[in-house]
């Protein structure tokens, strides 16, 4: 989770690309090593090279076959645009590419109908101090989305003419989670495949042909437990990233909240000689030694 040892040293298909098919072919990352993580031991990599394969062999058909077709043509995009990373960016497919970057996600129950401008509650004043500051965030929060849908809105019909496939968020899901690095969970991809398998024959050039493998269709329940644990630890560790990134001035807070969670965790898995050896051993935030 925090650690990505050499990948940088991968011998990656860095482009350039033929076509959108070459591009989707080009995202996984093939382990070739053993990972321990989450307390389950040494995982082996054969499992999660069969996810890849399907994934790759469902490729064709997740875009658009014609490559003039206007989902498939390429633009730039920032994949996690924060204030402090405005750099990063990369060239996907326009289909892929739609979306909202994570600081401009709804951050409210529904999505709002109209574009009225946000603002505080009327009694922002007679508030506690820590409501006020949580009112001063989600304010701050709705206020980015709102000016994200007037500059992103009208000036970008292809954008908005994307947002509305009715397929668009579980292709993004799967082409996502094939470019993970592996990280010992089998979990995350096959779920992305399982869905895919569910709209399967919806998806474009798709005829009865063309079928998709059942193959990798149920999921391990101990795997998929773990996963939301995690996800809900991070949650309540400041919103940390699956990559272990926090906002800088969340550091020192991170830091005793990961304490307190860690201490509350180990409380539960003492007087079980498996859980405290899974936790010793599979602490998914620990650190990680870096391989040169």
């Amino acid at each position: 989770m925090f650690w990505y040892c050499i990948r940088a040293g991968l011998e990656l298909n860095r482009g350039p690309w033929e076509n959108h098919v070459e591009y989707l072919r080009s995202i996984p990352i093939e382990p070739d090593f053993l990972h321990n993580d989450v307390g389950l031991g040494v995982q082996q990599p054969e499992q999660y090279l069969k996810l890849l394969e399907l994934y790759k062999s469902l490729t064709p058909h997740l875009l658009p076959k014609d490559p003039d077709r206007p989902f498939n043509q390429p633009v730039l995009c920032h994949p996690d645009l924060t204030p402090g990373n405005i750099f990063h960016t990369i060239i996907q497919p326009q289909f892929l590419a739609a979306g909202y970057p994570y600081p401009f996600e709804n951050p409210n129950e529904k999505i709002p109908l109209n574009l009225n401008e946000p603002k505080l509650p009327e009694n922002f004043e007679s508030l506690p101090a820590e409501e006020q500051a949580a009112s001063r965030d989600l304010h701050r929060r709705r206020l980015l989305l709102f000016i994200y849908y007037i500059f992103k809105g009208h000036p970008n019909q292809p954008h908005l003419t994307a947002l509305q496939d009715p397929l668009l968020l579980g292709r993004r899901m799967l082409v996502d989670r094939a470019g993970r690095q592996w990280e010992g969970n089998l979990v995350t991809l096959k779920g992305a495949l399982v869905r895919t398998a569910q709209f399967w024959e919806h998806l474009p050039d798709v005829d009865e042909s063309t079928t998709m493998s059942n193959e990798f269709t149920e999921t391990e329940d101990t795997w998929l437990k773990m996963t939301f644990a995690v996800d809900f630890w991070r949650q309540r560790v400041c919103n940390m990233t699956e990559e272990g990134w926090v906002r800088n001035e969340d550091y020192d807070e991170v830091k005793k909240k990961l304490e307190d969670l860690k201490e509350e965790i180990w409380m539960q898995c003492a007087g079980d000689e498996e859980d405290e050896f899974a936790f010793r051993t599979g602490w998914p935030f620990r650190d990680r030694e870096e391989i040169d």
